[in-house]
């Protein structure tokens, strides 16, 4: 999304799952105001709800006969998996990372792409949010928790942009998702407060 705001499309709020992608935004000078984070969320391994793999930790990831999906690189999803799997190195031994990374058979667009994979049964696992534990798929797939210890907490930041095409009701849109309200229907789909 940033790249498509740095080519002028027509955007006027900018909220990333990625902090970096938020500084870009303000040091290429198309933020107005300064950010403010709306909401964390923390990354899950999500399965099918039969669990053919069985798939019942982290650990479990390196098995070789694993078939791992993963949102394309430079997606913040699938950075922090390979980020928390270089973590997992001094947990689960020098090679843990490499050995989960080498059952990726495909990396998909997005993140939903690759829980999509999961849910159709064409995946044994895929890394994503626990934001992306939606209803519409809770019948059809198990989430197994990361360690807290191994965990990112991805913080989301949001602004107005300098662009907007109403830059009063970009920053009320700002203000609404970082209020009680916002906070409020956020929680209801799995991310976590802001503060």
């Amino acid at each position: 999304m940033l790249a498509q705001i740095q080519q002028g499309a027509p955007a006027d709020v900018f909220a990333s799952a990625a902090e970096e992608e938020m500084d870009t935004a303000v040091k290429d000078g198309l933020v107005s105001g300064s950010p403010e984070v709306f909401v964390k969320n923390r990354e899950v391994i999500m399965v099918p709800k039969d669990n053919p793999a069985n798939i019942n930790s982290l650990e479990d990831m390196s098995r070789p006969d694993i078939k791992l999906v993963l949102a394309q690189k430079d997606v913040p999803a699938a950075d922090y998996a390979v980020e928390i799997l270089g973590k997992a190195n001094k947990e689960y031994g020098p090679d843990f990372e490499q050995d989960v990374l080498s059952n990726v058979v495909s990396r998909e667009a997005d993140v939903r792409a690759s829980v999509n994979r999961v849910v159709v049964g064409d995946a044994d696992a895929t890394f994503g949010y626990a934001s992306d534990y939606t209803p519409d798929i809770r019948d059809r797939v198990k989430v197994i928790t990361i360690p807290p210890g191994l965990n990112i907490i991805a913080t989301y930041p949001v602004a107005a942009l300098k662009g907007a095409k109403d830059p009063d009701l970009a920053h009320k849109w700002v203000d609404l998702v970082t209020g009680k309200e916002g906070q409020r229907v956020l929680q209801k789909w799995n991310f976590e407060p802001a503060a």
